[in-house]
């Protein structure tokens, strides 16, 4: 239930985000369908790979700390990117917008996931 209350969320936020950026088009409704499952199928092979060649907080501490939290952005746009690539109807004009995508992504992300009840 978790999983899919996920993608549905992540679904209207890259269909919202798509919305507010110009330089970011998504034409067909499978592909609204399709981009979120295509990014979380990316984002976990991408993660598989790097704890694998890596030590995890080593490589996860470093770099976020190095980049500000500002290379999460970046990795997640080049994951857009592939997405669009692989995914017809998706569209992205530049990797620079596809940054833009991932912080407006995440920004949407964070205001409609449900809150986590601690005691």
């Amino acid at each position: 239930m978790k999983l899919i209350k996920s993608y549905c969320i992540s679904m209207l936020s890259i269909s919202l985000a798509a919305l507010i950026l110009t330089t970011v088009d998504i034409t067909t409704i499978s592909a609204i369908l399709l981009v979120p499952l295509a990014v979380m199928i990316i984002h976990f092979v991408v993660s598989l790979i790097g704890s694998v060649l890596v030590l995890p907080v080593l490589a996860a501490g470093c770099f976020t700390l190095i980049t500000f939290g500002f290379g999460i952005f970046i990795i997640d746009g080049l994951i857009f990117l592939l997405a669009a690539k692989y995914v017809d109807g998706f569209f992205i004009a530049s990797f620079w917008a596809a940054v833009w995508l991932s912080l407006i992504n995440a920004i949407i992300n964070t205001v409609l996931s449900p809150k986590s009840k601690t005691a």
